[in-house]
């Protein structure tokens, strides 16, 4: 009903726009196009749906329903054109363009209210499916994390099924409630509206079974394959002798877009450096006067595509703190190749407001100008933590290291590292310009908010 209202409304005020502009003589006057729009709406509606936009699983989905809903405006206004061609209605092409900018911004702020409504709701437990999870394996737990720590999301684990753990037993907190063998008797007496079957974790042929076993239930099922890292974007589905084969393309950032990225980050280090001036000066004049060392702390990291470089920040520790890394490297408290210490010891009091703040990163604008890193990119690693990289993670150094990232505005220090990377890698597999600006400015309520900065 929603997108009917809009369609009618970005219809009208398109036929008053064009009525407007015909009356002041810049263009010429035209029929009455309004009957003409409102007669193919149930069109577009039918092109809405063919297009995905009314599939529940996209409806919360932020940029994949946008393109869908995009995709529908554009089959609605090419059909639009090919009605008037057809039937030789000569409807103005300004009106056809003013129809498509208003249901472009009526939808796409109607999506906007629905995505926070449904997030809302998600948060008081509304609209959730219980999911039951079929498999115990690596990829079956990492999945149920997944759902755990996504606030977005409309699954709610509510246990296991596993070929060989005995009902009762409990992983991660969730009870092992059956066989896979079981799935439709452990659905129905669980309220489960969705089953997702780990393939890693089941032995050959358990999928078919269960497939055959929900096909005349309520119940929706799902496949989670082992590909964490790959976003569904980069992955088409091809049938060979009706034998569905996923192919998964490379991640690659053409040499226009890298040229696009390089602009930004030079204009907007270039500004910020202007304008964050008397703040680093007066930081400067807090660690030299603080405590005994260097105002620029140096540190190697690592860059794109492995290349190490001198990151520089200002010096938050005591002199030699490096050299006491050792003492307490058992007091680390993040997960992974970092090393991350809520209440380190060797951070000087100044330092300390310095973290809160990010104040400390303000030099890195300097790396940024080099080349050294971007504006918006992944974690600078350290050398030693990239020696414990798995291999699917070295694909986060593809690019440039950020001053800020996905990282950043999701909570920094607070993320565990496999999330870390998985957002990494999420960024750089859909790069953009908007998405860029986008992380920009929410690193500002980030900062502000002093989201696991320590």
């Amino acid at each position: 009903m929603g997108d009917l209202a809009i369609i009618a409304a970005g219809s009208a005020l398109a036929y008053l726009t064009r009525d407007a502009i015909g009356q002041t003589d810049l263009a010429g006057a035209f029929a009455n196009e309004l009957p003409i729009a409102l007669a193919i709406t149930p069109l577009w509606l039918m092109l809405f749906y063919l297009a995905g936009a009314y599939r529940p699983e996209y409806l919360n989905a932020g940029s994949d329903a946008v393109r869908r809903f995009v995709a529908g405006v554009t089959a609605g206004v090419l059909t639009l054109g090919f009605v008037s061609f057809l039937f030789n209605l000569q409807v103005s092409r300004l009106f056809v363009g003013f129809v498509a900018v208003y249901v472009l911004l009526g939808g796409a702020i109607l999506r906007w209210v629905l995505r926070h409504t449904i997030r809302r709701r998600y948060a008081h437990g509304e609209l959730v499916q219980r999911t039951l999870i079929v498999g115990t394996d690596d990829d079956a737990r990492q999945l149920v994390a997944a759902l755990v720590s996504d606030p977005d999301s409309s699954y709610r684990a509510v246990g296991y099924l596993d070929e060989e753990m005995p009902a009762g037993t409990e992983i991660d907190g969730l009870p092992v409630l059956g066989r896979p063998a079981d799935a439709e008797a452990v659905a129905k007496r669980h309220g489960i509206g969705v089953v997702i079957v780990s393939p890693t974790g089941v032995s050959p042929g358990t999928l078919q079974d269960i497939t055959i076993a929900l096909e005349d239930t309520p119940v929706d099922l799902a496949v989670a394959p082992s590909l964490f890292q790959v976003v569904t974007r980069r992955m088409t589905i091809e049938t060979v002798g009706y034998v569905p084969i996923l192919h998964v393309d490379q991640i690659r950032l053409e040499r226009s877009r890298r040229i696009l990225k390089r602009t930004l980050d030079l204009i907007a280090a270039s500004a910020l450096l202007v304008l964050t001036a008397p703040l680093s000066l007066a930081a400067a004049l807090l660690v030299r006067t603080g405590s005994p060392g260097p105002v620029i702390f140096r540190q190697e990291r690592i860059g794109r595509d492995g290349e190490p470089f001198q990151m520089l920040k200002f010096r938050t520790m005591v002199a030699g703190a490096e050299d006491r890394l050792a003492e307490i490297k058992h007091l680390n408290e993040v997960d992974g190749a970092l090393f991350k210490i809520a209440d380190d010891p060797r951070v000087t009091e100044i330092g300390r407001v310095l973290r809160k703040w990010s104040i400390d990163e303000l030099p890195q604008l300097v790396n940024v100008l080099r080349g050294d890193m971007s504006m918006v990119g992944p974690r600078p690693p350290l050398p030693s933590e990239v020696a414990q990289y798995d291999a699917w993670q070295l694909r986060r150094l593809r690019i440039r290291p950020g001053l800020t990232g996905v990282w950043q505005v999701s909570g920094r220090s607070d993320v565990p590292f496999d999330e870390a990377v998985r957002l990494d890698l999420f960024y750089i597999e859909n790069w953009s310009l908007g998405t860029d600006l986008w992380l920009l400015a929410r690193t500002i309520p980030a900062v502000l908010r002093r989201d696991g900065a320590y």
